[in-house]
């Protein structure tokens, strides 16, 4: 029972520097309405969470521009990780 035990701390030990971390990034489109001007904002909100989180103007609409993962933690203030460059199609030519 004491090796049982003894194993299973640890294991409980090691078991944080197994783990992997990754979210997930978010382009958000904010349009006001009235002027029809566009800006983009990177953030780990997806755009319902955005405008409930920050606030809008009553002319402002949000929308997806784009999605993609970063394998990183981010704690401590890290920055978003950047977006992946685009790949080329499976059987596309290149010029």
């Amino acid at each position: 029972m004491r090796i049982v035990l003894r194993l299973a701390v640890l294991f409980s030990c090691l078991a944080p520097t197994f783990g992997r971390a990754e979210y997930r990034a978010y382009r958000i489109g904010v349009r006001d309405e009235t002027t029809g001007v566009e800006r983009s904002v990177v953030s780990t909100l997806d755009p319902i969470q955005y405008a409930g989180y920050f606030p809008l103007k009553r002319n402002e609409s949000t929308r997806l521009a784009s999605t993609w993962r970063c394998r990183k933690r981010s704690d401590w203030f890290t920055p978003i990780c950047p977006p992946p460059a685009p790949r080329a199609l499976p059987g596309a030519k290149s010029k």
